[in-house]
């Protein structure tokens, strides 16, 4: 009898301890079950979240660390024609005057290049003075660009170029845009004279006459210019200021225009830097 109530003594105390460590028991289960994640693990997916996050927020762009300005208020326009515009602060202790050839270059999300604008004005900027540019571009950039870069390029960094038209003994090369046609003379590889034909169609009379009474005033300042002719053909409808450059004499600084080149330019400096500023050139 006492070994029967030493048995049902156990079998109690079995049980109630059963019953109060089933719990733990469950946890120890399931703790085995599940895989265990690292912190490392979980540092990593925390950054992802995080980069992902970050990339879906930020417009990125790169600066090269040449440049001495910085850039504000970037924004992409369709008014007229598509256009890039933004504000421009001079950081250096120098006057910068549009002589070095600063490019934008316009890239897709994955960077692929698009296009590449010069950076050009007609007013120096002194020290810590902001000015507004205002390049065009083409549609599919405006459509398509989402990032930047801007880098400063020398002429060593142009291609070559082969000239394949002649006028007489120049070889040529023309660039076009939708208005103008500007012919370059080279002989040697050395730019000597420009033709500049510009072609205006009546969209309004008020602006029309606008436009024309302009461009009659700049001829007439080329005209005063050694080396340089300049005429308009009016039809009242339309108007085409056809200007002769001859290099040998003229002083292109003194025309104050950014698509004319000095005398002696090759045709790789030209070609490069008209086609970065939306001209086609063959």
């Amino acid at each position: 009898k006492q070994g029967s109530v030493i048995w049902v003594f156990l079998f109690f105390a079995l049980l109630c301890g059963f019953t109060f460590g089933l719990p733990y028991l469950r946890e120890y289960v399931e703790s085995k079950k599940s895989v265990p994640v690292s912190s490392d693990t979980k540092e990593k997916s925390k950054e992802k979240t995080d980069t992902t996050e970050a990339e879906k927020d930020i417009v990125y762009y790169e600066i090269d660390q040449n440049v001495t300005f910085a850039f504000n208020n970037l924004v992409k326009e369709s008014t007229d024609d598509y256009y890039f515009v933004f504000s421009i602060t001079n950081e250096s202790d120098n006057i910068f005057d549009f002589s070095k050839n600063y490019y934008v270059e316009f890239y897709t999300a994955d960077k692929t290049l698009l296009e590449r604008s010069k950076i050009v004005g007609d007013q120096s900027i002194t020290n810590n003075q902001e000015a507004v540019i205002k390049l065009q571009i083409n549609e599919n950039t405006y459509n398509n660009a989402s990032l930047i870069a801007v880098v400063e390029k020398s002429e060593d960094d142009y291609p070559e170029v082969t000239l394949n038209k002649k006028d007489n003994d120049y070889d040529i090369l023309v660039c076009t845009n939708k208005n103008n046609e500007i012919t370059y003379f080279f002989k040697e590889d050395k730019l000597e004279k420009i033709t500049d034909i510009y072609n205006y169609t009546n969209v309004d009379v008020n602006s029309y006459n606008a436009v024309l009474s302009s461009y009659q005033n700049l001829a007439a300042s080329y005209n005063n210019i050694e080396g340089v002719a300049s005429n308009i053909t009016d039809t009242n409808q339309s108007f085409t200021m056809n200007t002769q450059i001859d290099l040998a004499t003229a002083n292109v600084d003194n025309l104050k225009n950014k698509h004319y080149f000095k005398k002696n330019a090759n045709s790789k400096k030209v070609k490069f830097e008209m086609e970065a500023m939306r001209y086609t050139c063959s």
